[in-house]
């Protein structure tokens, strides 16, 4: 397995608050949006000081991005190693969905944020998912390995594990990038509404697991 990523401890507790403001600022505001001036009044801070830790706003972008990125992937990490070698492919995939859906659950922004990322090319954050994407693929690889072997014993249809991958993580994604929208929705409906609290987000895994499984299982067929 990877090793964890390491990253460069947070001590200060002004430097905790100006990263959890900016978490806050980036995830509302996009890159483009995001003013220092509004991190320095969230964080209680001089903005100053901002420019002394991080010199810039590009630079403080770079590290919200890595540090929500190298939670999210040595979580996954972590839980992948606590899988026997005899794990099938329901507690793989039981074990991903959970993962990515508790992590977005702590930063329930995050997906919407790397969503700007890409609308706007990426180059905001350039150079970071690639190196993070890079130390990613033994993670990739250990969830492919146990998906082949299924494969290989008939219990699972013969689809691309790359493609497993990342529609696991779009139907997690997408739970919390839609939320804004579902949440508007609802205010001007009369339809039931939706709680996005604790037993939701156990029924998402559930059910993004279920239908994950139900168009992977050989049973279902490969039609």
């Amino acid at each position: 397995m990877s090793t964890p990523i390491p990253l460069k401890p947070i001590v200060s507790p002004a430097e905790q608050r100006i990263l959890a403001a900016a978490r806050r600022e980036f995830v509302e505001k996009g890159f483009k949006g995001a003013r220092l001036s509004s991190i320095a009044e969230r964080a209680d801070v001089n903005k100053a000081l901002i420019h002394y830790y991080y010199r810039s706003k590009h630079k403080l972008y770079k590290l919200v991005i890595t540090d929500i990125l190298h939670r999210m992937w040595n979580s996954m990490d972590e839980n992948l190693r606590g899988l026997s070698d005899h794990s099938g492919a329901d507690t793989l995939v039981r074990t991903v969905v959970a993962t990515y859906i508790n992590i977005f659950k702590a930063d329930p922004g995050f997906p919407r944020l790397f969503v700007g990322e890409l609308a706007d090319g990426g180059e905001s954050a350039s150079g970071v998912a690639e190196e993070l994407l890079s130390r990613f693929g033994d993670i990739t690889a250990r969830i492919a390995e146990i998906l082949q072997r299924e494969m290989n014993a008939g219990a699972l249809r013969r689809l691309n594990p790359r493609h497993v991958v990342l529609n696991l993580m779009a139907m997690c994604a997408g739970s919390f990038v839609m939320e804004p929208l579902i949440q508007s929705r609802q205010e001007r409906s009369l339809g039931t509404a939706i709680a996005f609290n604790e037993r939701f987000y156990e029924k998402r895994i559930e059910a993004i697991t279920d239908m994950a499984l139900y168009g992977l299982t050989a049973k279902g067929g490969d039609g």
